[in-house]
């Protein structure tokens, strides 16, 4: 099977789950209470878990390097997209900067990257996934609320994802790994992620009415800017990199094309913006990434595998 139907057929998959999620709020079998205690399940139990899990691996050197890299590649990316973000709407229209920005790495991206890759290389999208919360939690709280006193280092400290780094880190490190009934209980909650991850994004379609969203001409350029121009940009810089492993190269082309992190919605209720709008964002850019992902993977596998 060709690399292009691999990949359809994992987006596919995680689609018919987001499909039962949707059936599920519909027929009012899931509400807005459900919805939320799977939410906090899977932000504090399971992201934490397979990064955990991710990282029951043994210590070398040259893992540590390209951790380091990785790091510096997830921060490149996120500041590519606020810098054509700022350069585009300025000082205004916060909400679209903030989903042309920020990327669902974690909701989409694990998922997608342990389908394709393995649960070996969630240990490189681990720190696209702290690069994310470390700029959420400063630059994406200010795009959201125009506050610059909102913004907090300390709120990142304590996430779940930077804990579960965190420990998972001291796990890598050590010489004493995960064993036995622990790494099983461990390796049963990650497999939680995906199934849990879908159902939710499958709610916020319903939220959404599906005419309402295509009517509105505002998300086509979110969804080009977020899906396509932004992804491209990252391609090109990370085809100068040669000497890095083609697989992590494609974990953080994965991270950078997934659909509007929905950490905007969760802002934008919180912080009485436009709550609606951004359901409207993250529901379309993750029907439209169904036709995207697949192509620029299979773009970017041609290219360095």
């Amino acid at each position: 099977m060709s690399i292009g139907f691999t990949v359809l057929n994992q987006v596919l998959m995680m689609f018919s789950l987001m499909l039962v999620g949707y059936i599920l709020y519909t027929r009012k079998l899931l509400d807005e209470t459900g919805t939320a205690q799977l939410s906090t399940i899977l932000l504090q139990l399971c992201t934490p878990a397979i990064i955990i899990n991710s990282f029951n691996i043994d210590f070398s050197f040259e893992v540590l390097s390209e951790l380091g890299l990785s790091f510096g590649l997830a921060l490149v990316s996120i500041l590519i997209g606020l810098l054509i973000a700022r350069l585009i709407f300025g000082k205004t229209h916060r909400i679209e900067q903030f989903a042309i920005t920020f990327s669902n790495v974690a909701f989409f991206g694990i998922p997608l990257v342990s389908g394709l890759l393995g649960n070996e290389y969630v240990t490189y999208l681990s720190t696209f996934i702290l690069a994310f919360n470390l700029l959420i939690w400063t630059v994406g709280l200010f795009l959201v609320t125009g506050d610059k006193s909102v913004m907090s280092l300390s709120k990142f400290f304590r996430t779940p994802a930077f804990i579960g780094m965190a420990l998972g880190f001291i796990l890598f490190i050590s010489p004493i790994k995960m064993s036995g009934f622990i790494q099983q209980s461990v390796a049963s909650i990650s497999a939680m992620n995906t199934p849990i991850a879908m159902l939710l994004l499958g709610t916020y379609l319903a939220k959404s009415k599906l005419v309402d969203i295509f009517k509105n001409k505002h998300v086509y350029t979110i969804a080009f800017l977020r899906l396509i121009l932004i992804p491209m940009i990252v391609f090109g810089l990370l085809s100068l990199l040669p000497n890095l492993q083609a697989e992590i190269r494609l974990v953080i082309l994965i991270a950078t094309s997934a659909p509007t992190a929905t950490t905007l919605a969760i802002f934008s209720q919180k912080y009485g913006d436009d709550y609606t709008y951004g359901a409207q964002i993250i529901s379309f850019t993750n029907i439209m990434c169904l036709f995207t992902i697949p192509i620029l993977v299979t773009l970017a596998y041609s290219a360095w595998i």
